[in-house]
């Protein structure tokens, strides 16, 4: 429907509903939910602002609507994941950490293994596969699993795990030669 100002000049050729100085009845652009199809109006400069021309009726719709069912590859299960989170590479296929980590390779598998040896303040670690954790290097070479006995590395190297280079020591008996070490009262062996 065209419409003309006072003097008959062409202003636009919108619907009258869409136009904003229509008053007449009820204001507004009769719209139906895309989720629910319920109709419902809205202002005419919201519907002209609007490119996509999508208008829930509620909040609640509009986030469902954002919604996609996607089914966990592990367990099966049945959740709801926006849609953005499609885009992200991953996303979505699982429906917690738990069954992410099920199907991620683990120990030598994995394509973040590095020999199943790494560093910790100075000390190696190795990885113990019947415990499933890292223990340190130099109490598997002397066979200490008792906390309450110290390795003490003569040298001072921490990372020297040579069976010369280490010794069994009580929690007292490492403390007072660390101790007179501290102090210059005795020398660390030169291995």
């Amino acid at each position: 429907m065209e419409i003309r100002n006072s003097k008959g000049q062409f202003i636009t050729s919108m619907p009258k509903e869409l136009h904003p100085r229509y008053k007449h009845g009820q204001n507004g652009v009769l719209v139906s939910c895309p989720y629910c199809g319920v109709g419902h109006r809205i202002k005419p400069s919201r519907y002209r602002a609007n490119k996509i021309k999508k208008f829930y009726c509620c909040r609640e719709h509009q986030k469902l609507d954002c919604q996609a069912k996607v089914t966990c590859e592990v367990c099966g299960r049945v959740r709801q994941i926006h849609k953005s989170d499609f885009s992200i590479e991953g996303r979505g296929r699982f429906c917690s950490k738990k069954c992410a980590r099920a199907v991620t390779p683990k120990g030598s598998m994995s394509p973040q293994w590095k020999g199943g040896r790494t560093l910790s303040d100075g000390y190696v670690l190795v990885y113990d596969v019947n415990k499933r954790r890292y223990v340190a290097e130099h109490r598997v070479i002397m066979k200490v699993d008792d906390h309450s006995l110290h390795v003490h590395h003569r040298n001072g190297n921490r990372a020297d795990n040579r069976k010369g280079n280490l010794q069994v020591l009580t929690v007292s008996e490492h403390m007072t030669l660390e101790n007179n070490i501290r102090w210059g009262n005795v020398t660390r062996d030169k291995i």
